[in-house]
């Protein structure tokens, strides 16, 4: 491996990141700018909040329950209390916004 985290894929030559995504296909999440979670602007941040930033932020936030939020409803539905670990949480904050009209 060279440059740190990053190494050669075993079977198609490309370069993989820390993640293990290929690096050529890697894009930063485009709502990392105004991201309270990214930007450490949250109070009580996880202590996981590191790793939480190169998986969700930085390798693939298709996976990431803010982005997932923010796709659904637009940023100023997104709330500091749901970290992008928390999937099942996003779901339910989506489906309570769209029965109710409200984040409460």
């Amino acid at each position: 491996m060279s440059g740190g985290n990053l190494g050669r894929g075993a079977s198609s030559g490309e370069i993989l990141g820390a993640c293990g995504v290929d690096v050529g296909a890697m894009s930063d999440c485009p709502v990392l700018a105004s991201c309270r979670f990214f930007n450490d602007v949250i109070e009580n941040m996880p202590a996981i909040s590191e790793s939480l930033k190169e998986r969700y932020c930085l390798c693939d936030n298709s996976r990431c329950a803010r982005f997932f939020i923010f796709s659904a409803l637009g940023k100023q539905h997104l709330p500091d209390d749901v970290f992008p670990h928390e999937m099942a949480k996003a779901r339910d904050h989506v489906r309570h916004f769209q029965r109710y009209g409200t984040i409460d």
